[in-house]
């Protein structure tokens, strides 16, 4: 097999890190050490060209060494389509509504942003909360024409289920005969769920949004409606920066010049001077470059001799206590 140049990337949180390529060798393993902060890590690759199933290649990681940083794993995608298997990651969550929508990958920010192109997953899940079984389940999805009805793939479901697509992009899933129990006899039994996969239309534009709601039938009762899903177009930056979490038990760190040529200054927002602190310096991999003391209120670091690109510090105690954290971008 020739190695291959594969694109990839790295995502702190929702904060893309860095974005390059890299030649693969036949059974390579790629290692990333990074310190245990709480943070979500995410990376992807390329899968090589010819695999039979996925384009993309990805692993994950939350709440190692903390939970301070929640709730980013479903933002992006969890997997690439197999015709066999599927991924699902469900949050720990309080009371919700029992008949709801959610599309998957959930997006960034309150746009939920995901980028052209990217498939959606929904899942639709129900209850019954009447006073008797429901013997039949209709569930009517009208899909948004940003989306292409002829790459639908119906998915796992609660129930055994038909399907039918019809007019302009109206999607029906049928429980008939599905003995769903009331939620008052027997409140385990009486929830249902069905999920599917569909594309985007081809040359989706920049800022579309695609909203998307379901009607749940059961038997003959007026229909239930879910909430509405949104989901925003828009491409990715390779690079972006991030915005520290509200719940950082550490201070700001101000870098000035940013991006750095020779050299760059460290300072705290709140004033507050360095005192026998360790300044660590990471590239995108976790490898430490770097390491040195500081003290007062203003510290410089040199660049020497180091490449162009994209690095994250971190400043820790002698009793190795985390007290800021940030990014250092290095001019070519």
């Amino acid at each position: 097999m020739v190695p291959q140049v594969l694109d990839y990337g790295i995502i702190v949180d929702d904060v893309v890190l860095m974005n390059g390529q890299k030649q693969y060798n036949p059974g390579e393993v790629l290692t990333l050490d990074q310190p245990a902060t709480g943070q979500t890590w995410r990376i992807e690759s390329q899968q090589e060209p010819g695999h039979p199933f996925s384009n993309m290649a990805l692993a994950f990681s939350e709440g190692c060494g903390g939970y301070n940083s929640l709730g980013f794993i479903n933002r992006f995608p969890v997997d690439e389509y197999q015709p066999s298997w599927d991924r699902d990651c469900i949050p720990n969550a309080g009371s919700y509504d029992p008949n709801d929508k959610q599309g998957f990958p959930l997006g960034r920010t309150e746009e939920h942003f995901i980028n052209p192109g990217q498939d959606l997953e929904y899942q639709i899940r129900f209850q019954n909360t009447g006073t008797d079984t429901a013997f039949t389940v209709m569930l009517r999805d009208t899909l948004s024409p940003w989306l292409d009805p002829a790459t639908l793939r119906p998915g796992a479901a609660s129930h055994p289920y038909t399907w039918e697509l019809s007019g302009n992009g109206v999607l029906r899933f049928l429980f008939s005969a599905i003995g769903l129990p009331d939620s008052n006899v027997n409140e385990a039994a009486s929830h249902g769920f069905v999920s599917f996969r569909i594309r985007q239309q081809p040359g989706v534009p920049e800022g579309a949004k695609i909203f998307n709601q379901a009607a749940i039938y059961f038997d003959f009762n007026l229909p239930v409606l879910t909430n509405q899903t949104l989901h925003t177009i828009q491409t990715q930056p390779a690079v972006t920066g991030a915005s520290a979490r509200p719940d950082a038990p550490h201070q700001e760190i101000l870098v000035s010049p940013q991006p750095a040529r020779e050299l760059a200054r460290l300072q705290r927002a709140d004033g507050r001077p360095f005192q026998e602190e360790q300044f660590i310096l990471l590239d995108a991999f976790g490898r430490e470059m770097r390491r040195q003391s500081l003290d007062g209120f203003v510290c410089s670091i040199e660049r020497q001799s180091l490449p162009a690109g994209l690095y994250f510090f971190r400043i820790e105690t002698a009793g190795g206590r985390q007290t800021g954290e940030g990014r250092i971008l290095m001019q070519p």
